[in-house]
């Protein structure tokens, strides 16, 4: 292991582009929550996906190079000030610290023994996100709250809703569900396979990776989609 996370938690996730595994070794069932940002990356990386909830530190245990990627957040190499989206050159035993501005937004910390020549850009916060509608077709205005793990985020919805009960149904990465206090629950990678809430609608592909550029407290509003 190149990297190694002092604070490994249920919001430290170990993530390897080109192999396949389960939630504890490799990649979790449903990949990275922003897989545009693995694209450029060669497969022998190792990427921890972290969300933005406390300040990381993390030590390289080689020489090679570190690249942190997502809504920039403040950053040093052993207290020297460091930037988002640029291949950093590390040596062994040095100290890799995140401090989260944007709280809650999810970011990565890749490591490879070559210099990356060819990066994503930076990513910026999303004022609104698509969908597709199933029990609500409507605008929603929503507030993103510090309830998030790869299983889901949620957000206070400021459109009363009054959905009423359902049975349980299936849903997947992206189903936008409501629950009885008028929250919206957007299902993540490793989310549930069923659910029992009424299904507002389904986020869109091009926007499912999106959701992890949403700090806690900011607004965002969910458009509808036709077809």
């Amino acid at each position: 292991m190149s990297l190694r996370p002092l604070d490994i938690g249920p919001h430290v996730q170990l993530i390897r582009p080109a192999q396949a595994g389960k939630r504890r070794f490799g990649v979790p069932p449903g990949g990275a929550i922003e897989p545009k940002l693995l694209t450029t990356l060669s497969g022998n990386a190792q990427v921890w996906e972290v969300f933005a909830l406390a300040s990381q530190q993390l030590e390289a245990l080689e020489a090679g190079w570190v690249v942190l990627l997502g809504l920039p957040q403040p950053a040093t190499l052993d207290s020297v000030q460091i930037s988002f989206h640029q291949p950093i050159k590390v040596h062994t035993h040095q100290m890799v610290k995140v401090e989260p501005v944007a709280l809650g937004c999810v970011y990565m910390v890749a490591f490879t023994t070559a210099e990356p020549t060819t990066l994503p850009p930076a990513p910026s916060q999303p004022t609104s996100l698509s969908y597709w509608p199933e029990a609500v077709n409507q605008p929603l205005h929503c507030i993103a709250k510090h309830i998030r793990s790869r299983a889901g985020f949620r957000f206070s919805c400021e459109t009363n809703l009054a959905l009423s009960a359902q049975t349980s149904r299936p849903v997947t990465v992206g189903s936008i569900q409501c629950t009885p206090n008028n929250e919206l629950i957007i299902i993540g990678p490793d989310g549930p396979v069923i659910g029992g809430y009424p299904v507002v609608g389904t986020l869109a592909i091009q926007d499912r990776g999106e959701i992890a550029n949403i700090p806690v407290g900011a607004a965002i509003e969910l458009v509808p989609m036709t077809r």
